[in-house]
């Protein structure tokens, strides 16, 4: 739920240097002796592929060249007139083993990249940030392509690159299971557990790989952040982490950053009519994950999809096709994802309450996606068993108890307002988090942050530990929603720098190209000032 390929940062074209051969192996071969255990290295008797080498000089100069690199560079180094970055940056092609979210996980192996700070002061032991991606429809998606332009991971890349591993953090960002060479067919799309699961691999690999690099180590500070679907899998994998410390070890802070944290609560409104912007995009990925995971959401296509679409709908996504493709090609259609004139037994579809009224209708049309049947399906066990989250007054902060839509019944079994597994109940984290998104976010519903915020302060005492609740930033400027942190004067003035500098940049582009195109526009301009918050809340969390 992120869209960076279309609706982020422009893509930021630098003139990098290659430091190791093209392709995504730089030419190793796989070791004869290598372990499919998840977390280990495919090319366990080597260091990763080296493919990007900048000095801090080299990159500020790449960076400044573009107008959204010098936005990434101010991020990055606090706008100080003369600031420069404190590192440069190293980047190599991580591939490990993982499973699937198969009933019966697959053994795969996948990839990612492992980002290293060099230069003077960079070297030696160094915290690692552990980062999760957006959502992408694009197959071609490796997070370690900050060299190639045309790859639809590089601005994300950047993104990274310049606020973290320039500031002296390790960078490990999993490209995701069904992305770049991965072995899986599909994408465990907001799989909780094997997101959760796969990033936890991915660290296990770069702890393995950083001894081969050679010029930094593990500090034993870890932090994790990630985006959009990368909010969600961000949280899933503090959960996972935490619940697992012995293995992993303890996580010194997190990050989720305008995720779809309540899924279950995310999809009643969604198939109540509040359709987000990217919504034929996320269903058929969620569809197709969740029967992979469950094998009950259909026993054809057609089940779900109208006629038109639903034929090749389950291998349809991760694809080679562009966004643009998908829908003048008539894969998918672009916004329908609902019937606009429903008849027969579901023409209480075509009520005004179910047609989006407050966005014009959005999400509606001839041309539609999801079949009336399932969504009157689901729309009557939201009514029967409905999110306490939702109701008005809410009456709970949990999930809905029991779900007889299928579909629903597996956006509740990833709800993160759930236990490590799923299993209903309370869960805190037991480090300090910030939660950040953008209050008229039209692509991930900022109302999943108020709702897990709301959780985490429900959670009984015997759960919630130490740790203060999660602190909460809306990026919206104005808003008076920024958490009081009376104890960190100077985090709270970073924070209110962020949020002015994100009003300037949606006003500029409501300016520049109309409201309409800032609105589609705005989860991306939301993410790098979140992501440059994360980094001043990790910095405040350093020893």
């Amino acid at each position: 739920m992120n869209k960076w390929s279309a609706h982020c940062l422009p893509l930021l074209a630098l003139p990098l240097m290659v430091a190791c051969g093209g392709g995504s192996t730089g030419g190793f071969t796989p070791s004869a002796s290598a372990v499919s255990t998840p977390g280990a290295l495919l090319y366990p008797a080597t260091a990763p592929a080296g493919q990007v080498s900048l000095s801090a000089a080299q990159f500020k100069a790449n960076l400044t060249a573009t107008t959204s690199g010098q936005q990434l560079y101010a991020l990055a180094t606090g706008g100080a007139a003369g600031a420069t970055l404190p590192c440069g940056v190293e980047v190599h092609k991580l591939e490990f083993y993982t499973k699937g979210g198969g009933m019966t996980p697959e053994t795969i192996h996948s990839s990612g990249a492992l980002m290293v700070p060099t230069g003077a002061g960079c070297t030696g032991p160094r915290p690692i940030v552990l980062y999760a991606h957006g959502t992408t429809t694009d197959k071609s998606y490796d997070i370690s392509a900050l060299q190639l332009p045309a790859n639809p991971a590089n601005s994300e890349s950047a993104l990274i690159a310049t606020l973290f591993a320039s500031n002296g953090f390790i960078v490990v960002a999993p490209n995701y299971a069904g992305y770049d060479d991965s072995t899986l067919s599909y994408h465990p799309y907001l799989n909780a557990s094997q997101q959760a699961g796969e990033m936890a691999d991915a660290l296990i690999a770069a702890r393995a790989a950083l001894p081969l690099i050679g010029t930094v180590s593990d500090l034993g500070l870890l932090y994790v952040t990630g985006y959009s679907q990368g909010g969600h899998v961000a949280m899933a994998t503090v959960r996972h982490l935490e619940a697992n410390a012995a293995t992993y070890g303890p996580v010194r802070a997190s990050a989720p950053l305008s995720g779809p944290y309540a899924l279950g609560a995310f999809g009643d409104a969604l198939f109540a009519g509040n359709v987000d912007i990217g919504a034929t995009l996320f269903v058929p990925l969620l569809s197709t994950s969740y029967q992979h995971a469950y094998g009950n959401l259909y026993t054809q296509t057609s089940d779900i999809y109208a006629p038109q679409f639903a034929s090749g709908i389950d291998t349809l996504l991760p694809s080679q096709y562009s966004e643009t493709q998908l829908f003048t090609q008539g894969l998918l259609p672009q916004t329908a994802l609902f019937n606009s004139a429903p008849s027969g037994p579901f023409a209480f579809l075509a009520a005004a309450q179910f047609q989006n009224p407050g966005q014009g209708g959005f999400g509606m049309g001839t041309t539609f996606l999801v079949n009336d049947a399932t969504r009157a399906s689901y729309l009557a066990d939201a009514q029967t068993n409905p999110d306490p989250a939702l109701t008005q007054p809410p009456s709970g902060i949990l999930p809905a108890p029991t779900a007889a839509s299928p579909i629903r019944a597996a956006l509740i079994r990833n709800d993160l307002r759930a236990q490590d597994g799923g299993s209903p109940g309370f869960w805190r984290p037991h480090s300090p988090m910030l939660l950040c998104a953008g209050g008229a976010d039209p692509v991930v519903f900022s109302v999943n942050t108020k709702i897990i915020s709301g959780y985490f302060g429900a959670a009984p005492a015997s759960v919630a530990g130490s740790y203060p609740l999660p602190l909460v930033l809306n990026m919206d400027p104005g808003t008076g929603s920024r958490a009081a942190l009376s104890s960190s004067p100077g985090l709270d003035t970073l924070f209110g720098a962020l949020e002015a500098a994100f009003g300037a940049t949606a006003a500029a582009d409501a300016t520049a190209n109309g409201l309409q195109q800032a609105q589609i526009d705005y989860h991306g301009n939301v993410a790098p000032f979140c992501t440059a918050a994360a980094l001043q809340f990790f910095h405040s969390n350093l020893p």
